[in-house]
């Protein structure tokens, strides 16, 4: 005999004695659980949600008040956008010196803008680059791993360590930010 012939002709695997056993052992075990309290409290919980949102979706309701409701809230988001949302700040509003977005500080060429903070509202100097002194393009780099700036157009490569004239970015934001306070700054 082969193994599959052993394992079905035992007598517990006949294809009566396995389906009544298990009807057998299934139904007193159902009949031991559903004497004990086995999650009362999620099905007491379930009973309760399930009874609120009846007795909420069942209320009298007259029509007018759904209406002064969507009334309401639409006065509210108008009055909020009244208030909260400000216009974008036009260009003769913002300061004159907002133009100057270039300039020889230290030794090199260097280019930025500027962008207004959304919650203080102050104007922050941002995209910060220098321009190679070679063929006047915007170098890129990398200044938290060694410091250097590379010039994509002539591949000409400033280095912090080998270079007497490095300049950092801090300190031209803070050149920048002193020759907008003094006014020293041409007129664009």
């Amino acid at each position: 005999m082969s193994t599959d012939n052993k394992l079905t002709s035992k007598w517990w695997f006949n294809g009566f004695i396995l389906p009544i056993s298990v009807t057998v052992l299934g139904t007193g075990a159902y009949d031991w659980i559903k004497d004990k309290p086995i999650l009362t409290t999620l099905w007491s919980f379930l009973k309760w949600l399930y009874n609120a949102v009846v007795n909420i979706l069942n209320i009298d309701i007259k029509l007018w008040f759904i209406l002064l409701f969507i009334l309401i809230f639409y006065i509210a988001k108008f009055i909020y956008k009244l208030i909260f949302d400000r216009p974008v700040v036009e260009t003769e509003s913002l300061p004159e010196w907002i133009k100057y977005k270039q300039g020889v500080l230290k030794y090199w060429l260097w280019s930025w803008d500027y962008e207004r903070e959304p919650f203080t509202g102050k104007i922050k100097i941002t995209r910060l680059t220098p321009i190679c002194q070679t063929c006047n393009t915007k170098m890129t780099g990398d200044l938290l791993y060694g410091g250097y700036y590379r010039c994509p157009r002539c591949e000409k490569t400033y280095d912090s360590t080998y270079n007497r004239s490095w300049e950092s970015a801090e300190d031209i934001k803070a050149l920048i930010k002193d020759n907008i306070e003094k006014g020293d700054y041409p007129d664009v």
